[in-house]
């Protein structure tokens, strides 16, 4: 060996020695790496993982039953039906599988058919495949004609399960991979596979609460289609008490209507905007509110209560809306950690019971009041309306409150949605069965509000009972064309009420005296005062809730809360405008309440000025406030609702002309306290499909509103207002109606025992007989 080889081979090893350490020094932190990972860190990261990665099944719970106040059931669960289909079919695959082992079967098995030619093998499963995909034909066709589901719901609803298990899916994997890089780092993303979701192995419903002979001809054609179509125990939401047979007495009805026979109908669809309707389908509105899955502090958490966009049931509106937190109740879950022997299991929680304020029987009445059959919501020849042929359709509502704990007995709004059918087109268009006009909708108030207005003039020390103001037919000097008395008729001989107290203002309805009252309080006052007395602004009953709107907002919807004049108000005091004040003072101008409003406050004023908020809840109506008004105030506001009923001169003493007149509340042993309102109002006009336009009529809103209770001891137990659109006269048109609804109380026991009538209000399709034949009522 040379000295030059000797000396090159020194070289090479003092660079392979180098080498080797520098590889050693990396193996080295490797397997530091290593060391940190698997031993050091083992326990805590084993336990992050099999904690993040589970696999859960949930199970369903049952939803709460609602009832009202006597415990009748409004609506339960009950057992049902759903026919459902298996992402498998949904996708597609379903049918080759399906040809593929029956290929394979008749191959002689699987190592037989493994044998056989690439080409062999698709000619067979081609061949089989014909016969499977005839049997899904099979499938979908049911679904259409034994099932009732159009064709174009039942491929609307398929691709809506595409979507949701496809966005799961999604989802599962975005969650997933996240977990793989904040354990691994960025490097684990490049080796991530997804895992199927359960989803993509089980059945979807597409048919939901079928009855049993469906059920039973879908459980035969599952024979035929193994594996494609199944049918679930599920359940359904049911209301025993729903529909009601009513007999209604006619013996009281004014003159021409009278009858000694009662009126028996079957009311449908009972306290259905009240209660509501829940949907199968949740929305992401649903999930917005309350998510099945958030992430808090890093960690993924699950509320089983909360939602995922698809089939779920959801609260839709009414109570089972605002009310959905407690009657959804939890799911169950079994999680079965990754290792675990045993899965872990979480019972579900069912639904909270939800006890109304509403007794069904007095609602179901209250509804069948409302109907036309009963006569008293068609034009009739005492309301006085030309432009309106006789028996032409009237909407309305009415709204009755316990006076001593606010709570709503009854609430009712005709016609409703399941009248839909009923109505000719241009009547839909008239009388809107979407529109809930007892508390949904606002309108002009007219009269009704006038002893509210003394009421407010009285907290202000602006009016006592002494105070007489003099009715000259017009409130400015020398203008007689507006601002004038109801009974002043420039041209004719001019008539006009004179000196008048409060008591009797109220009852002769004499807008000058409010006129007065609302010029001394000033706007500001007046609207201050208006909304203390619960206008302007939601009572908060238990049935509004926020909605996402088209645009993407949140609206608030269930309980309009009318409007009253207020944007405009530094303007209205700088310019001393006082021709709107006084206009409010009468409810008119820009002033919009419901129903609901209007019979809150004339509970307000049974109470002497008490005001309780309102509540369709057992027990939820809120705490006493008193107003302010002097009792010697209150008393004499009181003399004037009843003048106003039992004098002659009154607005709602009687009804028809002359020769055939009749009180209107002619109620023996029963004191009623009321006001009637008639409100200007614009012309009903509706649009026709062509675009050409109608004015149905020109007539105003009729109100009736008040209070009542047993005369023996004259206390006030139940406040009402009853409401008819565009019914002309409100002593004529909405008088008749509160007299009915009063009745409807009084029989119902609300105004007390000595005034209980036998009251045969039947369900039909309640579970016992005792809920079938209701002639309790009253209780308090």
């Amino acid at each position: 060996m040379t000295m030059l080889q000797s000396g090159q081979f020194g070289m090479f090893q003092r660079r392979l020695v180098l080498l080797s350490i520098a590889l050693l020094v990396v193996f080295a932190g490797l397997l530091a790496q290593l060391w940190r990972l698997s031993v050091v860190e083992h326990a805590d990261r084993l336990e992050r993982a099999m904690g993040r990665v589970k696999q859960n099944e949930f199970l369903p719970t049952l939803r709460g039953t609602i009832v009202d106040r006597h415990g009748r059931v409004l609506a339960e669960d009950a057992a049902s039906y759903d026919v459902a289909l298996h992402w498998s079919a949904i996708n597609g695959d379903w049918a080759m599988q399906q040809a593929t082992a029956e290929a394979v079967k008749a191959a002689g098995g699987r190592r037989a058919w493994l044998k056989l030619p690439l080409e062999e093998r698709d000619r067979r499963k081609q061949a089989a495949l014909v016969t499977w995909k005839a049997v899904w034909a099979d499938v979908l066709s049911a679904i259409v004609t034994v099932g009732g589901m159009p064709a174009v719901e039942r491929d609307e609803a398929i691709v809506a399960i595409k979507d949701r298990v496809n966005l799961i899916q999604k989802q599962k994997d975005e969650r997933d991979q996240a977990r793989r890089v904040d354990l691994y780092g960025e490097e684990a993303r490049a080796d991530f596979r997804s895992e199927t979701v359960q989803e993509k192995t089980q059945f979807h419903a597409v048919l939901r609460g079928v009855d049993d002979a469906t059920a039973f001809a879908f459980g035969k054609l599952a024979d035929r289609a193994p594996g494609a179509i199944t049918v679930l125990d599920s359940r359904v939401r049911r209301r025993p008490h729903a529909e009601a047979i009513v007999e209604l007495p006619c013996d009281g009805l004014p003159m021409g209507l009278r009858r000694n026979e009662p009126l028996r109908m079957t009311v449908h669809d009972v306290g259905s905007r009240i209660v509501g309707v829940t949907r199968s389908q949740a929305l992401a509105e649903d999930a917005r509110r309350r998510p099945l899955y958030r992430v808090r502090d890093g960690e993924l958490t699950v509320d089983l209560g909360g939602y995922e966009p698809g089939p779920d049931v959801a609260g839709a509106t009414g109570i089972e809306r605002t009310q959905d937190d407690r009657l959804r109740g939890k799911r169950g879950r079994v999680r079965t950690p990754i290792g675990a022997d045993e899965p872990i299991r979480e019972e579900p929680v069912p639904g909270d019971r939800v006890q109304l304020s509403i007794d069904a029987a007095l609602q179901a009445r209250v509804e069948a009041i409302l109907e036309p059959a009963y006569w008293l919501t068609v034009v009739q020849g005492f309301h006085s309306q030309p432009d309106q042929e006789p028996g032409a359709p009237l909407a309305a509502a009415a709204v009755a409150i316990d006076v001593d704990t606010g709570e709503i007995l009854a609430m009712a709004s005709w016609p409703d949605l399941g009248d839909h059918d009923r109505l000719t087109p241009r009547q839909r268009l008239a009388l809107t069965p979407w529109m809930d006009r007892a508390m949904g909708a606002s309108f002009e108030p007219g009269s009704v509000m006038k002893p509210v207005v003394v009421a407010c003039a009285a907290a202000e020390d602006l009016a006592t009972p002494a105070t007489v103001i003099d009715c000259t037919g017009h409130f400015f000097p020398g203008v007689h064309g507006h601002a004038r008395c109801w009974i002043y008729r420039p041209g004719n001989t001019p008539n006009h009420h004179g000196p008048l107290g409060p008591a009797e203002a109220i009852a002769r309805s004499c807008n000058m005296y409010f006129y007065t009252l609302a010029d001394r309080l000033g706007p500001r006052e007046l609207l201050e005062g208006y909304a203390s007395w619960g206008f302007g602004r939601t009572l908060g009953i238990g049935l509004d809730y926020e909605r996402l709107s088209e645009s993407g907002g949140v609206q608030r919807v269930g309980e309009s809360a009318g409007s009253i004049r207020q944007r405009d108000l530094m303007q209205i005091e700088s310019s001393k405008d006082r021709q709107t004040t006084i206009s409010l003072g009468i409810g008119q101008g820009d002033m919009r309440v419901t129903p609901l409003q209007v019979a809150n406050a004339y509970a307000t004023l049974a109470r002497d000025g008490v005001a309780i908020r309102p509540s369709v809840l057992r027990g939820g109506a809120g705490s006493r406030v008193d107003l302010g008004v002097p009792d010697a105030m209150m008393a004499t506001i009181k003399d004037g609702l009843r003048l106003s009923v039992d004098a002659e001169y009154g607005t709602l003493h009687h009804v028809g002309p002359r020769d055939r007149r009749a009180p209107i509340f002619d109620l023996p042993g029963i004191r009623v306290w009321g006001k009637s309102g008639t409100s200007e109002t614009s012309p009903l006009v509706i649009t026709h499909v062509d675009g050409t336009k109608e004015v149905v009529t020109s007539k105003d809103h009729a109100w009736a509103a008040g209070f009542a209770g047993a005369r023996a001891d004259g206390r006030p137990r139940i406040a009402f207002c009853t409401f008819v659109d565009h019914g002309g006269g409100g002593g004529k048109s909405a008088g008749p109606i509160a007299a009915a609804l009063v009745r409807a109380c009084a029989d119902e026991g609300y105004l007390g025992d000595g005034l209980r009538s036998r009251s045969v209000v039947r369900f039909p399709d309640a579970s016992s007989p005792t809920e079938q034949l209701q002639t309790l009522g009253g209780a308090r």
